[in-house]
């Protein structure tokens, strides 16, 4: 984000990690966006900022027009690029929680650390478990990010989103 950016704001970027189960009931404050100068300017973006959203550019936000999707929004973002601003890219934020039909059993978990090493296969048989044992894992590795994450889910029903 530029220098400046209040994250402490009520309509910061930050907020937004937090409307998991419905959209925002304000207008977020997405003016601030740095690319990194070595970094391009592709379709997709990624961000560290939060889990919750995806940066994408106007052609992708037209082709996912298209589609099913699940609660959503999009919201304009204010991104720079070697000191300029790059037109038309949007934050895309996604309401869209299947835990509940995860066959957690016939899916496979591995402990995840720095975002980069995977430390290993753990099994997890229920949602309960996941959030269990994710929650001993950090509070013994605290601030070394370490978690879990799934290497593969199966779902035990059908999904009619085109993308979740």
């Amino acid at each position: 984000m530029k220098p400046g950016y209040d994250y402490d704001s009520p309509q910061s970027v930050y907020k937004l990690g937090r409307c998991y189960k419905t959209l925002p009931d304000f207008v977020p404050d997405l003016d601030g966006f740095v690319l990194h100068s070595k970094a391009k300017p592709t379709d997709f973006l990624s961000t560290s900022l939060t889990s919750r959203g995806y940066i994408i550019n106007e052609k992708v936000k037209n082709i996912l027009q298209n589609f099913k999707l699940p609660l959503h929004a999009f919201y304009p973002v204010e991104l720079r690029y070697k000191k300029q601003l790059v037109d038309k890219y949007y934050w895309l934020h996604v309401i869209c929680d299947l835990t509940g039909i995860v066959d957690y059993s016939a899916s496979t978990f591995f402990i995840y650390k720095d975002y980069s090493y995977d430390l290993g296969v753990i099994k997890v048989s229920s949602k309960e478990e996941l959030l269990q044992k994710r929650s001993v894992i950090e509070e013994k590795n605290k601030g070394h990010n370490v978690t879990i994450w799934a290497k593969s889910l199966r779902l035990i029903e059908k999904v009619e989103y085109d993308f979740f």
